[in-house]
């Protein structure tokens, strides 16, 4: 009776903790004092019905374990995963600025390359204006010193702007200050800047743009070219310079005078030249030999060369004979209208009222004059 009682309270005892199997062997006999065999313990293990839900709760205890571990592992791989995103997106995004830095430095480039391409259209030109200049004034130290024409005024021209020299000799205007040499220093400026210029001039050319200006214009290859190899522009391009003839020498009277007199060229600024019968300011104008338009003359560019046709660029001067009698050149009874005075042509020709003896003009510029009422 007892030892049913202690194997019941024993069996509560380990349902209630959930632990271990049921107290059936190593029991001390109340009675005997001895401890329980083997025998009893297999008597037990197999008799007991307590056995069974033990088993059936460590089974349910391993269940959840195996559960946390799941959600660890689906946790951890989620985790890998958004990290391998967020490191690919670190890299698109990396390659994506880098990209985006070298086009801007790219367009920053071609910017500041097209700005040299205008800045050296620009220097071409005041180059070619700056040389012309300077190569009209080396060919009228040529035909002061030579006392001759030009067999070819434009080919001189040319000759004098690139290569400093007029008919082979050099002068002291266009020495080292040639239209190359200048395009040589826009290429030094160019280099500093990691730009490769190179100029090819093709061909110039000279012609009048009325009356007062010569038109100078050089055609030319011009090939800029980035050295980091970003960007090049290759064009052929015209370029043209305005000179103005007003200040030069006429070389009519250098020549046709042998040297002893120079006339500049000035606009005349005398006019109306005659008011009823007052010839004041034609005499004026004639005293300082102004210049007026005139296409009964050459243009400055004729007269370069001597040749002394009219044209629709042409000027012309009214010849102070006086002068040329103070100066120990010989005069002509003429027109005193330039072009006929130091020429050769025959023309008709009229004393104009109230000028000295010597003043005359030819029949095709009383008008011109107006003095057509005013003649004898």
């Amino acid at each position: 009776m007892g030892l049913r009682l202690f194997r019941e309270r024993c069996k509560e005892s380990v349902l209630q903790s959930g632990r271990g199997r049921p107290c059936t062997g190593g029991v001390r006999h109340p009675l005997r004092g001895l401890w329980g065999g083997a025998a009893s313990s297999t008597k037990a293990s197999k008799s007991e019905p307590g056995a069974s839900p033990n088993v059936s709760e460590a089974f349910s205890q391993a269940k959840p374990s195996m559960r946390i571990r799941s959600k660890k592992g689906f946790f951890f791989t989620m985790v890998a995963i958004a990290l391998s995103m967020v490191l690919i997106l670190s890299f698109r995004v990396y390659d994506v600025q880098e990209r985006n830095q070298k086009d801007e430095v790219v367009t920053a480039r071609i910017l500041a390359l097209n700005h040299l391409v205008k800045d050296v259209k620009e220097d071409v030109r005041k180059g070619l204006y700056i040389t012309s200049k300077r190569a009209l004034l080396g060919i009228q130290e040529y035909v002061a010193e030579e006392g001759a024409f030009l067999p070819n005024a434009t080919a001189s021209f040319r000759e004098g702007l690139l290569n400093g020299t007029i008919q082979g000799i050099e002068t002291n205007l266009t020495v080292n200050a040639t239209f190359p040499d200048w395009m040589a220093k826009i290429q030094e400026q160019a280099a500093k800047a990691d730009v490769d210029l190179n100029i090819t001039i093709l061909s110039i050319s000279l012609q009048h743009a009325g009356p007062w200006d010569a038109n100078v214009t050089a055609v030319m290859d011009i090939n800029v070219t980035d050295r980091k190899g970003t960007a090049s522009w290759q064009q052929e391009q015209e370029v043209s310079a305005l000179v103005s003839i007003i200040d030069l020498e006429d070389p009519l009277y250098v020549v046709k005078t042998g040297g002893k007199i120079t006339n500049i060229i000035r606009h005349t600024n005398y006019t109306p030249f005659v008011q009823g019968s007052d010839v004041t300011n034609l005499l004026l104008h004639t005293n300082d030999s102004l210049y007026i338009a005139s296409n009964y003359s050459p243009s400055y560019v004729m007269r370069l060369e001597g040749n002394l046709s009219a044209s629709p660029d042409g000027i012309e001067s009214l010849v102070n004979v006086v002068k040329l009698q103070i100066n120990n050149v010989q005069t002509y009874d003429r027109s005193v209208a330039d072009a006929v005075y130091f020429g050769t042509e025959t023309t008709t020709n009229y004393r104009i009222n109230n000028t000295p003896s010597w003043f005359k003009l030819d029949e095709s510029r009383l008008d011109l004059y107006g003095v057509a009422g005013l003649t004898t």
